[in-house]
């Protein structure tokens, strides 16, 4: 085989890769965030949201919770705009709909004004996703 079909073959084979991971991370987003999303947020008592923060070098797109007063989340801990930390939008909301009966832990930040986020002390929090 000479050089460009082989230059070629592997610029297909990264493109493809490209297309099927844009792909597959759009259908998780649909997934998890509005066919189940509904769900989850009305079981788990929040809403989110996912404004632009700095992090002292730059700013970046971060999950912030709201809890419902009395919902699960407010009675395991969460704040009012608490910062995830350790999830994406999406990947929050599918540790919460795959967790069923397990114990998770999330770490979060205080939302709001204030220091770069990575500047803000962490607190993690524990609790156990009830099963249906």
């Amino acid at each position: 085989m000479n050089t460009w079909k082989l230059i070629g073959l592997v610029a297909i084979i990264i493109a493809g890769s490209f297309l099927i991971w844009a792909w597959w991370t759009s259908s998780q987003a649909h997934l998890y965030q509005s066919e189940y999303g509904y769900e989850i947020r009305s079981e788990f008592g929040f809403t989110h949201g996912s404004p632009y923060v700095s992090t002292g070098k730059k700013e970046i797109e971060v999950l912030t919770i709201h809890p419902v007063k009395g919902g699960y989340l407010d009675k395991v801990g969460f704040r009012d705009a608490d910062i995830v930390t350790s999830e994406s939008i999406t990947g929050f909301y599918k540790l919460l709909h795959k967790s069923r009966g397990r114990t998770i832990s999330v770490q979060v930040v205080n939302g709001g004004d204030g220091a770069p986020i990575d500047q803000r002390e962490t607190r993690t929090l524990t609790f156990e996703i009830p099963g249906k």
